[in-house]
């Protein structure tokens, strides 16, 4: 049940990643639940230390095998989802820097979710309240912000 908990909440820090949203909650859930998993199986695990890693190391290897496949798909469909990124933020610099420099083309499943960035940079511009911004462009609120920011509001 754990265990399954590592998959929804990956997928769903996936989807926010797609629709331009905040990851940060999906993946503290997935990091979560991860290492709940852990103390389980290693408190359920027979007395020793063999028994202990024997127990710990089927969700490491899921959270990591998943995790691999989400990026993945991430990468393929646009999104900019990372476990690492989310939670550093010195890190999604530097990893944002590198994706501007080698994919400037945005795949066709991304197309939806620019418009609704440019139509929020309009209104942020235009000075509505950035809540008012997300709500009547299709956009979360979190990306109203970056974008805010990012003009310098």
């Amino acid at each position: 049940m754990v265990d399954g908990s590592i998959i929804v909440f990956s997928i769903s820090a996936l989807r926010c990643s797609i629709m331009g949203e905040d990851t940060r909650w999906s993946m503290w859930l997935v990091i979560v639940s991860t290492g709940a998993s852990i103390l389980f199986n290693i408190a359920h695990a027979p007395g020793g230390f063999m028994p202990a890693l024997i127990g710990a190391t089927p969700p490491v290897l899921l959270f990591l095998s998943f995790e691999s496949l989400m990026r993945q798909i991430n990468s393929s469909l646009g999104g900019q989802h990372s476990s690492l990124t989310t939670l550093v933020p010195s890190i999604k610099r530097k990893a944002s820097k590198k994706i501007g420099q080698t994919n400037t083309a945005k795949p066709q499943s991304q197309q939806p979710v620019d418009s609704r960035k440019v139509k929020a940079s309009e209104l942020l511009a235009s000075g509505m309240p950035k809540r008012q911004v997300a709500r009547e462009s299709g956009v979360g609120l979190a990306t109203v912000r970056r974008l805010a920011a990012a003009a310098g509001a």
